[in-house]
């Protein structure tokens, strides 16, 4: 499975911009497996993790591989005490969209500190589409795509709602 994202990580680097960046979310048992070392890596701890255990310890964290595609990259610096490489922001909801869901105060930090208004993210595993909300309320551009015909719904249900 991994060599599918290897080929799709070479894709995006070949279509962004030569300031681009790419956040990869990754298990720390996948970091190894990542074709190009990473400018750095950040950190999201989850409190509760809702990821199967499967006869090892639950992992509650991503890895956060940051990639910098040249020298001039967006890097909008915020309140200083948000300005970690470690982050632990929770999903604030009864219930999950989706179990890889991502808080909206994470994607939103890095959506700030990333890009400008007008700019354009992709997310390829849209998901349930926490990094589209993000990027409609700061106006940002996106595009998103995922393969769970579910998951798309929630996701376009969320863009009406905002």
């Amino acid at each position: 499975y991994f060599s599918g994202f290897e080929s799709l990580f070479d894709m995006i680097k070949k279509k962004s911009k030569p300031n681009g960046q790419i956040l990869w979310f990754v298990q720390p048992t996948e970091i190894y497996n990542l074709s190009e070392k990473p400018f750095q890596i950040l950190l999201w701890e989850e409190p509760v993790s809702p990821k199967p255990i499967r006869r090892k310890y639950r992992e509650f964290l991503d890895l956060i591989a940051w990639y910098v595609l040249g020298d001039d990259y967006t890097f909008n610096k915020l309140l200083w005490n948000l300005m970690n490489s470690r982050f632990n922001d929770i999903i604030i909801r009864d219930q999950r969209f989706h179990k890889w869901e991502k808080p909206e105060s994470l994607i939103e930090k890095f959506v700030k500190i990333h890009s400008n208004e007008g700019d354009l993210i992709l997310d390829p595993f849209l998901g349930c589409g926490t990094t589209a909300v993000v990027c409609k309320r700061l106006n940002r551009n996106f595009i998103g795509c995922d393969i769970d015909v579910d998951c798309i719904e929630i996701s376009n249900r969320r863009l009406k709602e905002l």
